[in-house]
């Protein structure tokens, strides 16, 4: 019958090294501190490698889960001929700033569900492009 390894125990906890902030990442085999730029690549590495795995993020938002919300976010929005619509950047405090291409379809539904919301006194379901 094999075994399997047990699941090494991950705890991460921040830091302040010689006054530069970062994160201590411990699992069962030891520890390592990780400083901010570290920290960035590794989200956005982590995030590139996720995209690529089965089973894929759910397409379907779960009303349940919470959400990590930035409330009144930056954004910068420009038209992009390649794709026949816009490209939306949206700052995360955490994520850092995330770009989506939408074209111009999504871009109209967008548009529409958020005046429909601009304009109702009672919440107003979202929609799913």
């Amino acid at each position: 019958m094999p075994t399997h390894p047990a699941k090494a125990a991950l705890h991460i906890e921040p830091v302040n090294v010689y006054g530069n902030n970062g994160l201590r990442v411990t699992v069962e085999t030891g520890s390592l501190i990780l400083d901010v730029s570290t920290i960035d690549a590794l989200i956005e590495e982590l995030a590139r490698l996720r995209s690529d795995m089965q089973p894929c993020v759910n397409r379907e938002v779960d009303r349940k889960k919470p959400f990590l919300v930035e409330v009144d976010p930056d954004w910068h929005a420009q038209s992009n001929p390649l794709i026949d619509g816009s490209v939306l950047l949206m700052r995360h405090p955490g994520f850092g700033w995330t770009c989506f291409a939408l074209p111009r379809e999504s871009i109209k539904r967008l548009v529409n569900v958020l005046n429909e919301q601009l304009e109702q006194t009672e919440p107003v379901e979202g929609l799913a492009n």
